[in-house]
């Protein structure tokens, strides 16, 4: 049986690639087109497959090609996608996705069918997440639907990792139900109100949210690295890892995947940031969504290169 559910949102994204982002009101001529399999929820998944462990994806896509080829990129890597549902009622999700030249981006989702998921469906994965370890959350699919299945894995017993993306206020008696809250600085400042700018910043807000009842609040900074405040106060940094960036799609989505793995394997939370910073760092050497995750032998291979270079 897996010990990772993830219950989450499928999208096609549609990637233009431009010199610079336009400006409001501007027109530009992008550089080039690309069709990617994406979503938060798929992303993070294909992230767990790719790094050797076993999961299952739970979420709903359109009877439409976007959605056939969601379940063919996922089982090619390994994902269990008998929980992948169909429905005939909305399109298959999509990510209008710019990425600049330096590979920043900027993303506008239309959610189609991750939004008819709904309770109904999942009663289905009861069983299936009463028996796992952990669950895997972001907030690209029905609201109510994600706040049940919080409520239901926390009456079990079963770990909850929560991606707060996009970002949203969450209400306390939610929090205080979440073991993992993942944010990066965008979102955690939208949680707590509060401007976010520096480290020292991103601590003292994550540290709002641990008194609000969150049991852990790790924060990913892009270049900064990041940082995990637990309810003991105790602050764990860990810096980024220098590479050439090349498209920053998904890198929040490898960190979380890799935190996931992580947390099943009962390591310590130094060695868990390390590892989802250097899996994020391998993400946006590449180009894409699915197809830049790293997989645990280029993750392998990278750490070496930076023992190499330590020793």
């Amino acid at each position: 049986m897996s010990k990772i559910v993830v219950l989450g949102s499928f999208m096609m994204d549609l990637v233009t690639k431009v010199d610079r982002l336009p400006k409001n009101g501007e027109t530009l001529v992008g550089l080039s087109f690309i069709q990617n399999s994406g979503g938060k929820g798929a992303n993070q998944a294909a992230a767990i497959a790719k790094l050797g462990k076993p999961v299952i994806f739970a979420g709903m896509v359109g009877n439409d090609d976007f959605g056939l080829e969601a379940r063919r990129v996922l089982d090619s890597i390994g994902v269990s996608t008998n929980n992948l549902k169909i429905t005939k009622s909305s399109p298959t999700g999509i990510g209008n996705v710019m990425v600049d030249q330096n590979g920043m981006n900027r993303i506008v989702i239309i959610p189609g069918a991750n939004l008819v998921y709904s309770s109904i469906e999942f009663e289905s994965i009861k069983e299936l997440v009463r028996s796992s370890k952990l669950l895997v959350l972001q907030l690209e699919m029905d609201f109510e639907l994600t706040k049940g299945a919080i409520d239901f894995a926390h009456k079990n017993g079963v770990k909850i990792l929560l991606n707060p993306a996009p970002a949203r206020k969450l209400p306390k008696e939610l929090l205080r139900k979440i073991d993992y809250l993942t944010p990066n600085e965008t979102e955690l400042g939208i949680l707590t109100n509060q401007a976010i700018q520096t480290a020292e910043e991103a601590i003292k807000a994550a540290q709002s949210l641990v008194k609000e009842g969150v049991k852990n609040v790790i924060v990913t900074l892009g270049e900064k690295g990041a940082v995990w405040i637990d309810d003991s106060g105790d602050v764990t940094k860990m810096k980024a890892f220098s590479v050439d960036a090349v498209d920053t799609v998904a890198a929040g989505d490898s960190f979380n995947g890799a935190l996931a793995c992580g947390i099943i394997d009962d390591l310590d939370k130094e060695e868990i940031l390390r590892t989802a910073n250097q899996v994020g760092a391998l993400t946006v050497t590449k180009t894409g969504a699915i197809q830049s995750l790293p997989t645990i032998e280029e993750l392998e291979e990278f750490q070496h290169a930076i023992n190499r270079i330590e020793v």
